[in-house]
C-alpha cells in the first residue's frame, strides 16, 4: 500500500514536471519569436537608412531622384544610370520586406506602409521603367504586378 502511494506521488510529480517543463519551452519560443521579429524589423530598418543614404546626400541627389522619378528620359545617360541604381535599390529593399512579411517576421502594418511606398514608386514614370527591368524574386514581382501596379 505505500509502495503503490509513493508511486503514484512519484506519477503525480513527473506529469507535473512535464507540464512545467512545457510551459517554459512555449515562454522560451514565444521570447524567441519576439527577438527575432525585433531583429528582423532593426535589421530592415537599417536598409531604409542605406537606401535613403545617397537620396539625402545632397540636394543636388534629392532633385535628381525626384526629376528621374517624374521623366527618366530626360536625364543625361549618367544620370539614368546613378538614379536606376537607386530606384533598384529600393525594389530590392522592398523585395526583402515583402519577404519578411510573407514569412510572418514583419507586421502587416509594417508591410502595409511600405507597400504604399513602393505603389507609388512603380506607377512613376522613372518608377516604372526601372521595374520594368526586373530581375527581382518571382513572387516578389508577381505580387507587384497583380497589386500594386495601376494598368
Amino acid at each position: 500500500m505505500k509502495l503503490e502511494r509513493t508511486s503514484i506521488y512519484l506519477s503525480l510529480l513527473a506529469n507535473f514536471g512535464v507540464v512545467v517543463g512545457i510551459i517554459f519551452l512555449v515562454i522560451e519560443v514565444n521570447q524567441n519569436t519576439n527577438a527575432i521579429h525585433a531583429s528582423t524589423i532593426q535589421a530592415l530598418e537599417q536598409g531604409v537608412s542605406e537606401v535613403m543614404a545617397p537620396w539625402t546626400a545632397s540636394v543636388e541627389n534629392a532633385a535628381l531622384l525626384y526629376r528621374g522619378r517624374k521623366a527618366f528620359d530626360e536625364l543625361t545617360e549618367e544620370e539614368r544610370i546613378f538614379v536606376g541604381l537607386l530606384i533598384r535599390r529600393l525594389y530590392l529593399h522592398m523585395d526583402s520586406y515583402y519577404w519578411a512579411n510573407k514569412n510572418g517576421a514583419l507586421s502587416t502594418e509594417l508591410w502595409d506602409r511600405e507597400k504604399s511606398v513602393l505603389r507609388s514608386w512603380v506607377n512613376s514614370p522613372g518608377g516604372r521603367i526601372i521595374w520594368e527591368r526586373g530581375r527581382f524574386s518571382q513572387s516578389f514581382e508577381e505580387f507587384v504586378e497583380a497589386e500594386l501596379i495601376e494598368h
